[in-house]
């Protein structure tokens, strides 16, 4: 039960409706496989907890009844735990702010409902980044990038390359570069963390800048506002079905 609260609250936090929405397919189908009852409860919307407290305070009448619900609660157990473990890891803003040695790298992301399609595991996200060298003594370009990028289950993608989208600006004191780029991944959530690369013009010195980590989340409870260094605030907003901004739309390629 307690694993059960745990998780339903880190769903909550990252605005999933019901703790079983943050589960896997496989997920579904090793619990349908335990617990009897269970995709009844998910269709029914009725709590993970309500499922797991039904399943697990029958009464056994033998042995064997009772070392079979077990080994069933211990997967539970485990598989809860685990997905829970896997939200709170996960970043709530979908903003992030950080300033290294004078370079400001500001993130905001959103779901693109047109290019993303449920059905097909298919989920893109936008990204904004402003880049601003707001405290450098001297202008400084931007080299090179490194995103990771990763899921609801834990899995991280990293992608490396030269400059940003083609280029490799170089900002004196008080400018700024700004782009926009995408992601695809195939879970509903996930997160972005990275770090660019700068070379100071006139030192020739190496820094590198870090982005902070910012939740890819659909449009719900994690603040959709710039984030400042050190500001954690989270503006709650109206849930928004996820089907219902992506149906009868066109994926573009």
């Amino acid at each position: 039960m307690r694993a059960s609260r745990d998780l339903e609250r880190q769903a909550a936090r990252l605005g999933a409706p019901r703790a079983s929405d943050a589960f896997t397919e496989d997920e579904h189908a090793s619990l349908a496989r335990v617990v009897p009852g269970y995709m009844d409860a998910v269709r029914a919307s009725t709590s993970l907890r309500q499922a797991v407290s039904v399943e697990f305070r029958v009464h056994s009448e033998d042995a064997e009844h009772e070392n079979a619900r077990l080994d069933a609660s211990l997967l539970v157990l485990s598989t809860l735990r685990r997905r829970a473990r896997l939200l709170a890891n996960m970043p709530t803003s979908n903003a992030s702010s950080a300033t290294t040695d004078g370079v400001r790298v500001q993130v905001t992301s959103s779901l693109l409902p047109a290019q993303t399609s449920p059905s097909d595991s298919r989920f893109v996200y936008a990204y904004e980044v402003e880049i601003t060298n707001v405290g450098a003594d001297e202008p400084v370009q931007i080299v090179s990038r490194e995103w990771h990028i990763e899921d609801e289950d834990g899995l991280v993608e990293s992608v490396k390359g030269t400059g940003v989208v083609g280029q490799q600006p170089t900002l004196g004191q008080g400018e700024s570069f700004s782009y926009t780029s995408a992601c695809v991944m195939k879970r509903i959530r996930g997160s972005m963390r990275g770090k660019y690369v700068v070379v100071g013009q006139n030192s020739k010195r190496v820094t590198e800048a870090s982005i902070a980590p910012f939740a890819l989340v659909p449009p719900g409870r994690a603040s959709t506002t710039r984030v400042d260094d050190g500001d954690d605030e989270i503006i709650d907003e109206e849930d928004e079905d996820i089907e219902a901004l992506t149906r009868d739309s066109s994926i573009k390629q």
